[in-house]
């Protein structure tokens, strides 16, 4: 087979892969009322823009460092800057309903999905 095919069958397998494979249903834009969805990142009532491997929300910017499926979820580890300051963080993710909760310690957010 000629390098060039080989090349191209390489490509299309990987990508056949990754696009076959599922993003978590986390993934989206949240916000903590439907009627902020369309406010710009650089205003405190943004919404939340969830990746597989991380978010963003108005000053705050996390990168994941673990997520772990669980029976409730996804429990995630995070490596965050808020407002420019460095922090680590762990906290719960679940979908249920079209709604989003983060839970933090004793602190519980719900969000619903803008898109």
């Amino acid at each position: 087979m000629h390098i060039g095919a080989l090349l191209a069958a390489a490509i299309t397998i990987a990508a056949t892969t990754s696009a076959s494979a599922a993003e978590p249903a986390f993934v989206g834009t949240w916000s903590a009322d439907a009627a902020k969805c369309g406010v710009p990142q650089s205003m405190p009532d943004a919404p939340m823009i969830l990746r597989a491997d991380g978010y963003d929300r108005h000053e705050t910017h996390c990168t994941f460092t673990l997520v772990k499926k669980t029976k409730a979820g996804w429990r995630v580890g995070a490596r965050c800057s808020v407002e420019g300051d460095a922090a680590a963080t762990t906290f719960g993710l679940a979908v249920k309903g079209g709604k989003l909760v983060m839970q933090e310690g004793r602190g519980r957010q719900t969000f619903v999905r803008c898109r």
